[in-house]
């Protein structure tokens, strides 16, 4: 999946140079004639594509290691139950719509440093429990958190980045979940009867145009930052086939993807470069 999505990405210019920079190339053929809203779709799916496959594939590289690495020296490492799975069940966006999507299905990484705000002014007793203001206090810090977390990588790029897209992008989403909260006690108040079907199909159809309206704060972000020029495989079997650029090297890694000494001017400008 990561050689495929990197291989058809590189023909869409909104990936190489992101949005802004993109309208001064063409689009590939089989993108020529979609429609605005539909080449939105299509980068918005392209790009949580890819944050999937890369966050799957470095949790299950990391699990291996560890299985195997364990696998003598500490025996009671090595069940594979042990080893979950990054991501929650995609049902959690049919049953709790917005907050199954990031509570429960997107992976939860920094779950607790992302709650820690809340649980010590929880502590402190500055919030209390299961109050409609303690609850949005813990909301809002925790995607204030991430948003933060997030916006430090747009920071830390060589190319120029807008830093108030990822803070806004992850506020919104707890802004969406309370929308979406007040909406489906509208619902209920107007259509009292409907049936668990109906109920599920609106989480997933508010889920889907929360983030299909929003997504672009993040992606473009992403695009922005270069971060999709970085090879994730390192032989490519897409490009082997023939889907890539005439003249691409199958072998996608060069000596800049691996670990190497660099020696600087003083010893704190010298180490192992990643």
């Amino acid at each position: 999946m990561l050689d495929f999505l990197a291989t058809f990405m590189m023909k869409d210019p909104y990936f190489v140079f992101g949005r802004e920079r993109s309208v001064d190339y063409a689009l590939p053929w089989y993108l020529v004639g979609l429609s605005p809203w539909r080449l939105e779709a299509y980068r918005q799916l392209f790009s949580i594509s890819g944050a999937f496959a890369a966050v799957a594939a470095a949790y299950s590289l990391t699990d291996m290691v560890h299985f195997y690495a364990t696998r003598y020296c500490n025996p009671s490492r090595n069940i594979p139950w042990m080893y979950a799975s990054a991501f929650g069940s995609f049902g959690e966006v049919f049953d709790r719509g917005l907050a199954g999507f990031w509570g429960s299905w997107w992976h939860q990484t920094f779950r607790q440093q992302f709650l820690g705000p809340a649980a010590f002014l929880l502590k402190k007793r500055v919030i209390r429990k299961g109050t409609a203001a303690g609850n949005l206090v813990a909301l809002l810090s925790c995607f204030a958190m991430s948003g933060l977390l997030h916006g430090m990588g747009s920071l830390s790029a060589v190319p120029h980045t807008k830093l108030w897209r990822q803070p806004v992008f992850f506020l919104l989403q707890g802004i969406g979940m309370i929308v979406q909260q007040q909406l489906a006690l509208l619902v209920k108040r107007v259509l009292p009867a409907a049936s668990v079907p109906v109920r599920r199909a609106g989480n997933a159809l508010f889920t889907l145009l929360w983030l299909y309206a929003t997504a672009a704060l993040f992606n473009d972000d992403m695009a922005d930052m270069g971060l999709w020029l970085l090879e994730p495989v390192p032989f490519s079997v897409f490009r082997a086939a023939g889907f890539g650029f005439p003249g691409d090297a199958i072998w996608r890694w060069d000596s800049s993807y691996l670990f190497r000494w660099h020696s600087g001017r003083y010893w704190w400008q010298s180490g192992i470069t990643i």
